[in-house]
Formats: structure tokens, sequence, C-alpha cells
């Protein structure tokens, strides 16, 4: 994997499946395709024709977020389960994946601007997302971690961040948790790693983040 979040790092932090991935992982899955657009936004071209005249379907992705989608630091190609899906999807229609890296806050709107065909990003079904993109079923059923030191008193889960500072990725549900804690200072992050660096250098309280992520990067 290209991103090195810090080995040694389960010594140092822990993970609390608190309260609210209980809740989000029965009621949301994450999915792995957001929609293929179809139609071009100029009316010239139907999605589907480009995609047949070139043998090309381009997918927007975020390439931070093992082990789902991730860069691999030996070949600087593309990995992980979502990037292998797509192009088992590719195989069967008998084209190819280019895959497009975007931050994830703006990964929608690079879809409706057609600067790809779909999205593979892992994506947490919401209703307000699902205004805007067409869902596959969802292939994997998961929840948020809060992920906070391991000398930290946290025990009541997001109870206890009231007043602290809390690191999550822009434009995540994580991000959405997050600013619900009262008091709280929510800080951004374009990738979630650099959002655990900062906190095991003591610059955060706590990670709030989608479960198998958060705990992939611990393990490190």
């Amino acid at each position: 994997m290209a991103h090195d979040y810090g080995r040694g790092m389960a010594a140092h932090l822990r993970t609390a499946v608190t309260e609210i991935s209980r809740q989000r992982s029965v009621a949301v899955g994450l999915i792995l395709l957001g929609v293929f657009a179809w139609s071009c936004g100029n009316g010239s071209e139907s999605g589907i024709s480009r995609i047949e005249r070139t043998g090309i379907l381009r997918v927007g992705t975020d390439a931070t977020y093992p082990p789902f989608e991730s860069i691999d630091a030996a070949t600087g190609e593309v990995m992980g389960f979502d990037i292998d899906l797509v192009r088992e999807v590719c195989a069967e229609l008998g084209c190819a994946p280019d895959f497009v890296v975007v931050p994830f806050d703006g990964i929608v709107a690079g879809l409706v601007s057609n600067k790809y065909d779909m999205i593979a990003s892992t994506f947490t079904v919401t209703p307000e997302r699902a205004r805007r993109v067409a869902y596959t079923t969802p292939y994997y059923t998961g929840g948020q971690a809060l992920a906070v030191p391991a000398y930290d008193t946290v025990t009541r889960g997001v109870d206890d961040l009231r007043g602290r500072r809390i690191g999550v990725q822009l434009g995540t549900t994580g991000e959405r948790r997050a600013r619900l804690v009262p008091d709280a200072e929510v800080v951004s992050f374009e990738n979630i790693g650099a959002a655990f660096i900062d906190m095991e250098n003591g610059h955060l309280d706590a990670v709030i983040n989608d479960i198998p992520t958060a705990e992939l990067i611990i393990r490190r």
C-alpha cells in the first residue's frame, strides 16, 4: 500500500466501537457503485455509446481508503476490493477501466459534470446522496468507529467528546456525525490517514471513520 499511516500505530491507538457504529451498521450499508452517467452533458453522445465506441469505462475513486481503494506503493496503481470488483464488471462488459483519482468531497460533483461514468468509492447510503446518484445494491454492511489514543479516558463513546478535537474525512458521514457532538472542534482532512497521523502526534483527541478502514489503519 502507498499509504503508511504509521508503523506501530496499534500500540498507541485503540478503537471504541460505540453506539454510533452499532446503530449505523444495521441501518446503513456501504456500497461500491454510484451511477452510470449514461447521458453526456451536451447531449451529443450517450454514455453507453461512448463506452462502446472507446472501450473505456471511466471510474471516479478516492484512492485513500484501504482496504477498499488505495494506491499500491510498488506500482503506483489503484488497488483494493472496490477496484477488483470494477475490473470484474469491466471484464463482463468487455471494456477497460480508467480510474480517475479525486478527493472524496468532490466525487459526486465530478460524476454529475461527466468527468467519469461511475463512482467506486465505498459510499454510505444516505437519502441526500440518493437524490443525486443511483446506487447499486449495497455489498457491505459497516458502521462508524470511534478511534482514540490508547491512554485516553473515553469510555462512553461520543458522549465523552464534548468540547474536544475530532478528526474526520471531508464530506463523509463520519464528518456529519462528529458535527453533532456539542462544542466539539471538528477538523476535516481530505485523506483519513492524515487524521490518524494527527491523532498519533497528539493534535486530535479522536477520529470518527468507517470501521474497516479505521481498524486497518490502526493495525499498521
